[in-house]
């Protein structure tokens, strides 16, 4: 259960250091200035007009997909937890 815990934490880091790496450079080759607010608004402006599928498909699946994953991670981890599986998790939201 630990492994499994292991590959979906790490998968979703991977998923998303991907895309933000790609909307770098989508960014850069197209002139959009992604530390602004309008450059950002325009990414998105991109991702949500599907002029990149690529584009899109890694932004919406990330931002949902990664939300999705997230609480799935969540769930596993108490799940595991309450068979015995020794996983401790530090932490504390606010």
């Amino acid at each position: 259960m630990e492994l499994l815990v292991e590959v979906v934490f790490w998968g979703l880091a991977i998923l998303l250091t991907v895309t933000v790496l790609y909307g770098h450079f989508y960014s850069k080759r197209n002139g959009i200035n992604m530390n602004t607010f309008p450059g950002l608004f325009e990414l998105f402006g991109h991702v949500f007009t599907f002029k990149n599928k690529v584009l899109s498909g890694l932004f919406i699946f990330s931002m949902y997909g990664g939300a999705i994953i997230g609480v799935g991670l969540i769930v596993l981890i108490f799940y595991a937890q309450s068979k015995g599986c020794n996983i401790h998790v530090k932490g504390s939201i606010g």
